[in-house]
């Protein structure tokens, strides 16, 4: 059988989440993003604002709150605060920069997000959601290599961990290892079973490799969580036996 050539390029979700550290229990804040793109833009102001407020803000007791918060000003500024006075207490201070680090990401500057994700590592060499965070990164500053093996090394931290398999599987794909993209999506599944991004790019990696049936079943798997999901509704659509010739 062959590809219809109308059906059109179709192209991974990279769904990678960002996410404040707070503590093993919970997780106050997570964003995410698609085809690399950041999760917000934050413009030259965001800094300007930010300098504003360090140089006129004391440090405050309420800081650690703050510097996981949702507004990006506000955590840029506490986190810094706790960074600057250089906290004593190591967990404390490893999140600052990482929640500093998620604030640099999501406004495009990755070399600082990179930066401080590295002074988590230093802090706590079992912050395996930094190595996913700095391999997210790396990713986008097009050093695979780098990307490939902070996600390896989350991976043998946490093995459960579904985002540094989401992640790797990111990497693969920009490779061409379809094959290996199954196979970390695979584990990314089986963690979550109702993980919608996972069955699209699964879909998406067995549509590439030429496996229809399996593609078409993903999608419709895809569906079935996120009956709302209009690119897997057009990808479904894309796909189906009647865009291939016999």
């Amino acid at each position: 059988m062959q590809l219809n050539k109308t059906v059109k390029s179709i192209s991974f979700d990279k769904g990678q989440v960002w996410r404040p550290y707070v503590s093993d229990e919970q997780n106050a804040f997570s964003a995410s993003f698609k085809d690399g793109g950041s999760v917000s833009i934050f413009n030259y102001y965001l800094f300007v604002i930010s300098i504003v407020l360090l140089t006129f803000s004391p440090a405050r007791s309420d800081d650690y709150v703050a510097c996981q918060s949702t507004k990006a000003l506000e955590s840029l500024a506490a986190c810094t605060r706790i960074i600057e006075r250089g906290d004593t207490i190591t967990n404390k201070l490893a999140s600052a920069y990482f929640n500093r680090g998620v604030v640099y990401t999501n406004s495009g500057k990755i070399d600082l997000a990179i930066s401080d994700y590295t002074k988590v590592i230093e802090l706590n060499p079992k912050h395996a959601d930094a190595f996913v965070n700095r391999g997210s990164a790396y990713r986008d500053t097009g050093d695979l290599k780098k990307s490939l093996d902070d996600y390896g090394q989350a991976l043998k931290i946490a093995p459960r961990l579904s985002e540094a398999f989401h992640g790797r599987s990111i990497v693969f794909a920009l490779q061409g290892e379809l094959n290996f993209v199954v196979k970390d999506l695979d584990q990314a599944i089986i963690i979550n079973p109702n993980d919608s991004i996972a069955f699209f790019n699964r879909g998406i990696a067995q549509y590439k490799l030429g496996n229809i049936e399996a593609a078409v079943d993903d999608i419709k798997r895809t569906l079935k969580i996120d009956p709302y999901n209009r690119e897997a509704k057009a990808v479904l659509n894309q796909i189906t036996p009647n865009n291939i010739k016999k």
